[in-house]
């Protein structure tokens, strides 16, 4: 391409365009500097060092024009790594799960594109001694993390309950997920854990990400209550039984 400064103020804007998406995959910085670093083919290289992104000009002219893109580029990706701070393979706490809904939830809306949700519990997961729920928390949700696709995002929500988040899927691709990652943590060494109900919920028009993840909990509840009545030996309706 030639490199004028409109035509790095292009490459500038489709770079802020896809970093802005709501529903941005995993390691998307990385492919918007290498596609970057294509279009600028001979006449640039890009390279990226922790925030810091330089361009070397290898024709060894100098302008206003580059420098600022130079300096746009880097803040684009600043902004883009504290909108979505976790990085590949993470398992988001509740804080951070419930800012990545409401921003791909967004999105979704505003796109008109589909987005599901799973929520269930994992059976087991009791606390004895010289066991750290941390350590706990982390083998199961990274269990699920390599079930699902890369752009899928995995959160603990606390007391054993986890989430997955299907951006661009519906209620159909959500199940056929959550059953991978239902044999994923049955094949963990770790005793007797196993996934116990699960509330899935596809997003509908106007829903927000919180009434979705209500909707998608208050499913998982009526899921252990089924569970509890039609289960051997009956039990308590309230109470999901033991794995």
């Amino acid at each position: 391409m030639a490199v004028t400064d409109p035509a790095l103020m292009q490459l500038l804007a489709g770079a802020a365009q896809t970093l802005a998406a709501s529903d941005a995959p995993e390691l998307t910085v990385e492919r918007v500097l290498a596609s970057i670093d294509r279009e600028l083919g001979w006449t640039a290289t890009v390279e990226r060092d922790q925030a810091t992104i330089a361009v070397t000009w290898h024709d060894g002219a100098h302008s206003a024009g580059r420098e600022a893109f130079s300096e746009a580029l880097t803040a684009l990706v600043e902004l883009a790594g504290r909108a979505q701070p976790y990085g590949p393979g993470a398992v988001l706490d509740a804080q951070s799960f419930a800012a990545a809904l409401d921003r791909i939830s967004a999105g979704a809306r505003w796109r008109g594109a589909r987005m599901a949700l799973a929520v269930f519990e994992v059976d087991g997961m009791l606390l004895g001694p010289g066991i750290d729920e941390s350590t706990m928390v982390e083998t199961v949700g990274q269990a699920a993390r390599r079930a699902v696709r890369g752009d899928d995002i995995v959160g603990h929500l606390g007391a054993a309950q986890f989430a997955l988040l299907f951006p661009r899927a519906g209620t159909f691709e959500g199940r056929s997920a959550f059953r991978r990652v239902r044999e994923a943590v049955i094949a963990l060494d770790r005793g007797a854990l196993a996934c116990g109900a699960a509330g899935f919920a596809e997003l509908e028009p106007g829903q927000t990400g919180t009434e979705l993840l209500n909707q998608a909990r208050e499913r998982m509840a009526a899921a252990r209550m089924r569970s509890a009545y039609t289960s051997p030996g009956g039990g308590s309706p309230t109470q999901p039984l033991a794995s």
